[in-house]
Order: structure tokens, then sequence, then C-alpha cells
């Protein structure tokens, strides 16, 4: 049985997350004096390249927000766009795409979504986990459904959103009035992960992820 569609895109958002979070795969390695970070738009790369060679209307469609994403990572680009050991890279990575990703329509349709974002200014009030966290529980506050979604992302997106339609304006308060606190254990500047207290005592963990200057929760 296939997985639901909302589930499906919960994973490839937390796909593009985690390539966006530069936290790759033990397996794909790094050239030399090349940081994780720029390892990550190198993947990027690549899997437009794929979406591209399958479906030429991508690139159209795309065109305007990946040169943003072109122009705004153009140093990192610029040291392995035309060397000839990324372009045997990138053969390989085709080759094997065309042989083995049955969902590569769905990820196209978010890699374009995670372009769009690339391509706007960073909210201020997404400028950290702190201005985040205070954001979504004001959300919740004011039952403004639109705010909290504005917060999340991935599997905190799916996870939420029928919760959203759900549950009444005094529930999303009374949600809002049982938090207490958040504090960040652990983090770069990319990914950040903390903890977060009720007024019963309950602890929960949760996760931000920063999609270009936009801190979101990614899990919680």
């Amino acid at each position: 049985m296939r997985p639901k569609t909302s589930t499906r895109r919960a994973r490839l958002w937390q796909f593009v997350v985690v390539v966006a979070a530069c936290l790759l795969p033990s397996t794909y390695a790094l050239s030399v004096d090349e940081t994780r970070a720029e390892a990550g738009i190198r993947y990027m790369h690549m899997v437009y390249q794929s979406c591209s060679a399958a479906d030429p209307q991508f690139s159209t469609n795309s065109a305007e927000t990946y040169a943003a994403w072109l122009r705004q990572n153009r140093e990192a680009i610029a040291k392995f766009a035309d060397k000839p050991w990324y372009r045997k890279e990138l053969a390989a990575y085709l080759a094997g795409e065309e042989r083995s990703n049955p969902h590569r329509r769905s990820l196209c349709e978010t890699l374009t979504e995670h372009l769009a974002l690339s391509a706007k200014p960073p909210d201020p009030a997404l400028s950290s986990p702190e201005k985040t966290w205070s954001m979504f529980t004001s959300a919740l506050l004011k039952a403004d459904r639109a705010m909290l979604a504005a917060c999340l992302v991935g599997i905190a997106e799916s996870k939420w959103k029928p919760l959203l339609d759900k549950l009444s304006d005094a529930e999303l308060a009374s949600m809002g009035n049982a938090t207490k606190e958040m504090s960040i254990e652990w983090g770069n500047d990319q990914m950040k992960s903390g903890w977060v207290s009720t007024e019963n005592g309950t602890i929960g963990s949760v996760v931000f992820v920063n999609i270009y200057g936009n801190w979101k929760i990614s899990e919680l």
C-alpha cells in the first residue's frame, strides 16, 4: 500500500530540509577542502539537474527561483560546477536516478517549493528558534491557524495540519497557556533541538531547521 500523499510529502520535505541543513549521509563523500554545507549545495544541484532531465517543463517553471538560488550560492557552486570530477559524478547520479526513483515527480514538486522559499527574503519573526517559538505560542493563544502553519515544516507540518482543522479556538488557546518554556540544548547554524516544558510537568522535544534564514519547527 502506498503511503498517503500528505505522508509522502512530509517525508519529501524532510529530505529537502535535511539536504538544506547539510546533514548528508556518511556515504556521501566530500571533495577536498569542501564543507558539509558546500556538499549540500552540490547535492541539491544534482537533484535539480535530475528533475530538469526528467521533465523540461520543470526547468522552465522554476527558472526564476533557480536563478535566485544560483546567485545566492554562486561561490560554492563555482568550486565544482565546471570540474570534470563533478560532471562524472552528475552523470552517474542521473543514471542511477533514472533507474531507481519512482517518486521523482513528487520530489521535484517539493524541490520547486524549496526553491521558491530560497527566493524570498527571510521573515524577521522567524530569524531564530526562540523567535519562531514565541510566534508559535502566540499563535496558539490567538488560535491563529495561518500563523501556526507558517512556523511548521516537514513532519511537524504533517502532524499539526489536521489538528489545526480539528481543534477549536479554545482548545488551541489552552495548549498555548499550558506551554511554559522552550530551551535549546544542541545545534548549529542549520539545525537546533531542544526541550519544551508544560505546566503539568510534561517535557517534550522540538527540532528547528534553518531554511534560508527562516527557522521553522520540523519536529514537535
